[in-house]
């Protein structure tokens, strides 16, 4: 984990995005006061456009990651590519182009851009891999949420969920969850809070859980080695 220091203030935030925004993306201004209609119209735009998406949702991870101090570290990973499943629409599980000759290994994480966590690879083959994505009911780890780093349970599915929140403990809806299992850098993005409630015992908090992405617009992703490897 690296701890960024608060002395940087907000001047080096308003760079990071004027970076990825702007400069960083290699998308002109006008680029981005385009219409929609027009970037699905043109394919080369509609890439510029969920290229733009991502590194949107990268930024604000980066800039939530900065504010509470913690920061996954900049992990050397295998760049992958994700194969269509189209017209079929499973979010439980997607395909990526490289497998154990490209080093892929069963439980590695699977990211975008360094800092969203998709999932985890389940099955390994020669030159593919199946990974189970945060959608996905076997897909479980600890995480914990917000500055005051509460610990909880992210329990995938169709409608993924936080269980076991201690009801001592203060969160609030859009607090950022990222990972605490110890087979992955510290920091990774899962989502946010959502909606919170007491269990059925009465005993804890759960909480519904938005995922900063759509899972269909993924086109490529990074292959994290797991720390128990």
């Amino acid at each position: 984990m690296i701890r960024w220091h608060h002395a940087l203030g907000g001047v080096g935030v308003i760079v990071l995005v004027l970076f990825f925004v702007w400069g960083g993306s290699g998308v002109p201004s006008s680029s981005l006061g385009a219409s929609v209609g027009d970037m699905v119209a043109s394919p080369s735009r509609a890439d510029e456009y969920h290229t733009l998406s991502f590194r949107v949702e990268e930024l604000k991870n980066i800039i939530a990651q900065y504010e509470l101090g913690v920061m996954s570290s900049d992990t050397k990973g295998i760049d992958a590519k994700v194969f269509s499943l189209y017209p079929f629409n499973t979010k439980q599980r997607i395909y990526i182009d490289k497998g154990s000759v490209e080093g892929v290994v069963k439980g590695d994480g699977v990211v975008i851009s360094n800092t969203l966590l998709v999932g985890e690879v389940s099955e390994v083959f020669s030159h593919t891999s199946e990974v189970i994505t945060l959608f996905d009911s076997r897909f479980s780890l600890p995480v914990r949420i917000g500055e005051d780093e509460v610990d909880a349970l992210f329990e995938g599915g169709v409608s993924p969920r936080l269980s076991l929140i201690d009801k001592s403990k203060t969160i609030h809806q859009n607090d950022l969850i990222f990972t605490a299992d110890r087979s992955l850098p510290y920091g990774l993005s899962v989502g946010y809070i959502g909606a919170i409630s007491e269990d059925s015992s009465g005993a804890f908090l759960t909480s519904s859980v938005s995922i900063p992405y759509n899972l269909n617009d993924l086109r490529d992703v990074l292959v994290l080695p797991s720390h128990e490897r």
